[in-house]
């Protein structure tokens, strides 16, 4: 992966539209021979991803700009906001659960002695 630093801002997508540091505009940017890339200010990447779970996210916590890029991340918990759809469905789905139970426990043994 590539990337560059501009005004202290980080730079981790190659554009496929962009340009030149000369003022040339360059469609097929991305796909630049590594040296004028690298003539542009882009280096290699090294991004410091921990693990995260699903109901985490990672974000970009740091960076330092040397022979390479280094890109440090630090993980984030995804806020749940509730949502009242999901709640009554859940509720539903709940009721329907106990039904089912209790046809199992009761209404089932209950037949099956009639028979």
């Amino acid at each position: 992966m590539l990337a560059r630093i501009i005004n202290n801002e980080l730079e981790l997508d190659l554009p496929s539209f962009g340009m030149l540091s000369d003022g040339r505009s360059v469609s097929g940017y991305n796909l630049l021979p590594i040296e004028e890339l690298n003539a542009d200010g882009w280096k290699e990447a090294v991004l410091n991803q921990p693990e995260c779970t699903d109901s985490e996210y990672l974000v970009i916590d740091s960076f330092t700009d040397g022979d390479v890029i280094t890109v440090n991340y630090r993980v984030e918990i995804q806020a749940v906001i509730p949502n009242p759809e999901i709640e009554a469905l859940r509720e539903r789905v709940d009721g329907i659960d106990g039904g089912v139970d209790a046809l199992f426990t009761d209404v089932l043994p209950a037949i099956m002695t009639m028979i």
